[in-house]
């Protein structure tokens, strides 16, 4: 938890509150509101589905973080077994806060099922001069690349026939982050990013398009969630 973020009074307990209820879990995730400096509320993150608490089991959650359909998001909404995050191997600090929250859950999610709460129990402060704001567009784009490649590799065998292609997954990242530096007004950045996909088969890639679709409205396959009792 960075020390400008925080969480609300009752976030602990009802996190193991969830917990106690489907043991199985290793990971639990909740809303979070971002924050400005002097504490304006900006946005809370979506929810997943309607249910007040939801989980997913262990051979579903890599294929729906690879289809943006399951959303953990930052530390600060996000708790997880010690034993789960020690078999992991711990976190992987070369990643400079560039994804490597994501990293991590992406291998705790190995050894037990997650938890989605639909509360906000956390708050996020956002500031201009935050690090992970220095890293450019193409240097987001490359380990974001390499964090779908994990996922891809860990998806259940029940999916693999189900899978779009590596390069149409590259393909929506460079859309993605094209359109972001896009929206931050770095036209040079967006440029490099998208113009080499227009001009390309790759720009026509429906599944690509789909999962940038996905990724902005939270699209979630609730046939991956399970309803836990309130």
């Amino acid at each position: 938890l960075d020390d400008d973020d925080y969480l609300a009074r009752n976030c602990i307990e009802e996190m193991a509150n969830a917990i106690a209820l489907h043991p199985k879990a290793v990971i639990c995730s909740c809303q979070s509101a971002q924050v400005d400096t002097l504490g304006a509320e900006l946005s809370v993150t979506r929810q997943v589905g309607s249910p007040q608490r939801l989980y997913i089991a262990q051979e579903d959650i890599h294929y729906g973080m690879l289809l943006e359909m399951v959303p953990f998001g930052t530390p600060a909404q996000v708790a997880f077994s010690r034993d789960g995050f020690l078999s992991s191997g711990g976190w992987d600090s070369s990643l400079d806060t560039n994804f490597d929250d994501i990293d991590s859950w992406i291998q705790i999610a190995q050894f037990g099922d997650a938890i989605f709460i639909n509360k906000c129990l956390a708050y996020r402060t956002i500031w201009s001069g935050a690090y992970n704001h220095k890293f450019s567009f193409q240097k987001r784009l490359k380990t974001h690349i390499s964090i779908k490649e994990k996922i891809y590799a860990l998806v259940s065998e029940k999916y693999q026939g189900q899978l779009p292609l590596l390069w149409e997954l590259v393909a929506y990242l460079r859309l993605h982050w094209g359109l972001v530096a896009l929206k931050r007004g770095k036209l040079l950045s967006a440029a490099k990013l998208l113009f080499p996909e227009c001009f390309s088969p790759i720009a026509f890639s429906p599944i690509a398009w789909k999962l940038l679709l996905l990724r902005n409205t939270l699209g979630c396959d609730m046939k991956l969630y399970h309803k836990l009792p309130l």
